[in-house]
């Protein structure tokens, strides 16, 4: 039987790859800006297991920004008349059809950009790596073989940069588990599955997620001292609790039986995260982060004072 590829983890190895590798260009900068909350600059502290679902949306919400930062500073590089058109078309038209219109644009301002300005290349590096880390959660919530696919299409993306940011050990292993995946018999290929719906919701969730929560409720459960009768008795008070919320949801309801929803959990966007969004984004821009003046120097502009980095990074 082949290892399930653990998610949970895959998504905070990740985050600490990325903060790590990233934490001298202004990342943290730009998270304690977008948060309003300067712990932020101790990262590691969001990587405890209560706490790395909070990291991952940060992820999110700063992709979400970093995406909207360079759609602005290529509209910057239009004429008001293509400027005004590029506006309406995000409204009005689907995606593949965007890219149709405006793909080669927005392509040949990558290119010139990131030739041309370190600070800008460095920016859309770190664009790209937080995607990764929305990739994979994405993948966790559709599960089945096109949350698989993802998955590893993700997995294969990250392990240039785990090799090269020095988290030998996790890039390591992932290649090991990746090359027997590739290699196992059609029946187990066939499987495909890493996440199923957890409990009482529709959404998927990572085989890791749901270990991890269920061997944090038996360590609140099996405490010194504890009995079969207390135990009981605590595992009681949890079902009745359930019992009742479902008998007042389905008063709300008009006395029918709860739907589950189908919309994927904890990945519909909200108004904050609209808020967390347009903070990073306005930063981003208004510290020229993203500046297309020729400079081979990578910079960290979200200082006081400008820092120049090394060329390496």
């Amino acid at each position: 039987m082949i290892k399930e590829i653990p998610v949970l983890h895959l998504i905070k190895h990740h985050i600490v790859n990325v903060c790590s590798g990233y934490k001298e260009a202004g990342l943290l900068h730009i998270l304690m800006y977008m948060t309003g909350d300067e712990r932020h600059d101790n990262w590691t502290k969001l990587l405890t297991i209560l706490n790395i679902r909070m990291a991952a949306r940060l992820m999110r919400r700063l992709s979400i920004g970093l995406h909207v930062a360079f759609q602005v500073k290529f509209m910057h590089q239009l004429k008001e008349d293509e400027a005004l058109c590029f506006i309406d078309d995000l409204q009005s038209m689907l995606p593949a059809e965007l890219e149709n219109k405006w793909g080669l644009k927005f392509e040949a301002f990558f290119d010139f950009g990131r030739q041309q300005n370190a600070t800008f290349a460095m920016n859309f590096d770190i664009m790209k790596q937080v995607d990764v880390i929305c990739g994979v959660q994405l993948s966790e919530r559709i599960g089945g073989p096109s949350g698989y696919n993802l998955l590893q299409a993700c997995t294969k993306t990250s392990l240039l940069f785990a090799f090269v940011n020095g988290a030998s050990s996790y890039a390591a292993y992932m290649t090991q588990l990746l090359t027997e995946h590739a290699a196992a018999p059609p029946f187990y290929k066939s499987l495909k599955y890493f996440s199923l719906p957890c409990e009482q919701s529709a959404a998927n969730q990572g085989l890791d997620t749901i270990q991890e929560e269920e061997h944090r409720k038996a360590k609140k459960l099996l405490r010194p001292g504890a009995s079969g009768e207390t135990i009981c008795a605590h595992l009681k008070r949890i079902n009745e609790a359930e019992d009742m919320l479902k008998s007042r949801q389905a008063c709300f309801d008009g006395g029918k039986e709860c739907e589950q929803t189908t919309d994927h959990s904890n990945w519909s966007i909200t108004k904050t995260d609209v808020l967390y969004a347009k903070r990073a984004a306005s930063i981003i821009i208004r510290r020229g982060a993203l500046s297309t003046a020729f400079c081979k120097t990578p910079h960290n502009v979200y200082t006081k004072d400008p820092k120049p980095l090394t060329e390496a990074i």
